[in-house]
């Protein structure tokens, strides 16, 4: 997947926005990685938040393409601050509306790559190599996201790759605002897999995201 943010994104404080590549945007990939119709936010629209400002959105649902995860983020995103995610019920054809009207010009449009499986600690996750070109969403190093009761979510990015490790999805029922914020804990990867696997209990989720642009998203048929 702390209130900050909302994603984790796992970091969780993420702790958690494609068409098909041959026929919507020639930037992005030849076909999403993963092997399930889950990526780290729940379904709807998530705006993210930066010092109280709009800095990014993304959206996750059913299209004419299979389920589907796109992110926006305005000039103004920085990768490393922390967020707050507000998650609202919206079509993919008003979300697209909006991000991509005059107040989003200059704007990056990606899809979302993932993988998503249980965390098994007995077997502890490895490392991935993104898709050519894809990059992380979150700055480099630990994030935790917490929906006002509790932190649900952690994330450790490196190599242009978000690893999410998560008791519950991003904008998950009941959880209406997240905030996702830098977290310290983590010295490497492998310190993050050992540390989420020390919890008590451990976080069930684990999650792979990575981001390719796609450079015609608002002119593309992506719903």
């Amino acid at each position: 997947m702390q209130k900050t943010l909302i994603v984790v994104l796992a970091a969780s404080l993420s702790l958690t926005v494609g068409c098909s590549a041959a026929d919507d945007d020639p930037a992005a990939p030849a076909e999403r990685v993963g092997s399930v119709e889950q990526p780290q936010i729940d379904l709807g629209a998530h705006t993210l938040l930066q010092n109280g400002v709009i800095v990014a959105s993304a959206w996750k649902g059913s299209t004419a393409f299979g389920t589907r995860e796109y992110w926006v983020k305005k000039s103004t995103y920085a990768p490393g601050g922390a967020r707050t995610i507000r998650t609202t019920s919206q079509s993919c054809s008003a979300w697209k509306a909006s991000v991509c009207g005059s107040g989003w010009s200059g704007s990056t449009y990606q899809r979302a790559n993932w993988t998503q499986g249980v965390l098994n600690c007995a077997s502890p996750p490895g490392t991935i190599t993104p898709p050519a070109g894809a990059v992380a969403f979150l700055g480099n190093g630990g994030w935790a996201a917490n929906d006002g009761a509790t932190n649900f979510g952690w994330t450790y990015v490196t190599g242009n790759v978000e690893y999410w490790a998560m008791s519950h999805l991003v904008g998950a029922p009941g959880t209406t605002t997240t905030t996702q914020t830098p977290y310290t804990g983590f010295s490497s990867f492998s310190s993050f897999v050992s540390s989420v696997c020390a919890m008590s209990p451990p976080p069930t989720t684990w999650f792979t995201a990575s981001y390719s642009t796609m450079a015609s998203f608002c002119s593309s048929s992506t719903c």
